[in-house]
């Protein structure tokens, strides 16, 4: 194993545009004992000869994966063409799976990246500036009501709608988010009447402050749909008992 050898993080900012980038967000990466810190313009690549290079290990991708910023996010991105890498919720334990091509927003403070080549498994541990800002207790005086991001009363059909989206996560399964015209035939709903639902409840959470609920194509839907489960479940907006407001399976 290399430890943590690596080389600058890619197309850094310089300048006013660096001092610009100091005050954005910034992403903290861990691999074995060495810390980088990433700013809003850097790129940082990691696998076996990467920015970051993890190992010489013959089954691991020069270049596996790549974070990024865009979008008002942190981004994690697979650019292997083999190996899926594994994005990991510290705190919640939920995950998401990204193969060759995907990527996904980080969206929580605590996240571990893991993924495996040959007979080794590896592990990257990536702290989120921008999420620890967003969870981040209101100022107040001592014994003030922490304030709650993110958190709206849903409609009922909002809240069974986003019960369904969250099924495979609130029962424990591999299953992955299911899409508008999976949730629609879960609901006996038509295609339309989940799609303007969807819509309103990203529109609402939007403005109460919630970023990445704004997607179109195919690619873009499924990281909204990823991002709308993972908020709902970290602020705790749907849980395990709203499964009995779903229909029976093949009802």
């Amino acid at each position: 194993m290399r430890g943590c050898v690596s080389g600058p993080p890619q197309r850094g900012p310089s300048g006013a545009a660096r001092r610009k980038a100091e005050l954005a967000p910034k992403l903290f990466i861990t691999y074995v004992d060495c810390t980088r810190e990433l700013l809003p313009g850097e790129e940082l690549t990691f696998g076996r000869s990467g920015d970051l290079v993890i190992d010489e290990n013959p089954y691991l991708h020069r270049v596996l994966g790549k974070f990024s910023f865009k979008s008002d996010y942190w981004w994690l991105m697979n650019v292997g063409s083999k190996t899926p890498i594994e994005l990991l919720d510290a705190t919640s334990q939920t995950s998401a799976l990204l193969t060759s091509g995907r990527q996904l927003p980080i969206t929580t403070l605590r996240s571990l990246v893991r993924f495996q080549a040959g007979p080794s498994s590896y592990e990257i541990q990536v702290i989120s500036e921008e999420a620890s800002e967003l969870v981040a207790p209101a100022k107040g005086p001592p014994g003030a009501i922490t304030a709650r991001f993110g958190v709206i009363d849903l409609t009922a059909e909002q809240r069974i709608m986003l019960a369904a989206l969250c099924e495979p996560r609130l029962r424990n399964q591999s299953k992955p988010i299911p899409g508008n015209k999976d949730v629609a035939v879960r609901l006996g709903w038509t295609l339309s009447r989940c799609n303007r639902q969807l819509d309103r409840l990203c529109q609402r959470l939007e403005r109460a402050g919630v970023r990445g609920l704004r997607g179109s194509g195919a690619s873009l839907a499924t990281d909204r749909r990823y991002r709308l489960v993972e908020h709902a479940l970290r602020v705790g907006l749907v849980g395990p008992a709203d499964l009995r407001l779903l229909p029976e399976p093949g009802t």
